[in-house]
């Protein structure tokens, strides 16, 4: 199964409701979402409960929480592809971080990166 990573602030701004509310319409096949994050938003965060448990076991989501030093470096090598669907960002490291590893990332005009 493929991974599509979200690794950011749990937070509105990052624009994790239309993340959850696509993956739920396009049900993408042989997928998974990881989302990954320190949790500042605790009703985000009791709605992102709602979608894991919600989510079908053939597209599942799960919350893996904060990740930092090896277990963060684990998630970007096994992810496929990130997604950032931030509403606004000033530069967006993740979004360089996951270049670094090589993976492929979609993000939104929210964020600096217009090339991708």
């Amino acid at each position: 199964m493929r991974t599509a990573l979200f690794l950011s602030r749990i937070h509105r701004v990052k624009g994790l409701s239309f993340l959850l509310q696509a993956w739920n319409e396009i049900k993408p096949s042989g997928w998974r979402l990881r989302l990954a994050g320190p949790p500042e938003d605790q009703e985000l965060v009791r709605e992102i409960a709602q979608y894991v448990r919600s989510a079908h076991p053939a597209y599942p989501i799960e919350y893996v929480g904060h990740l930092d030093g090896v277990a963060r470096e684990n998630a970007y090598r096994n992810a496929d592809l990130f997604v950032l669907p931030s509403l606004s960002e000033n530069f967006g490291v993740v979004v360089a971080e996951s270049l670094s590893y090589g993976i492929p990332v979609i993000t939104t005009h929210g964020a600096p990166w217009s090339d991708l």
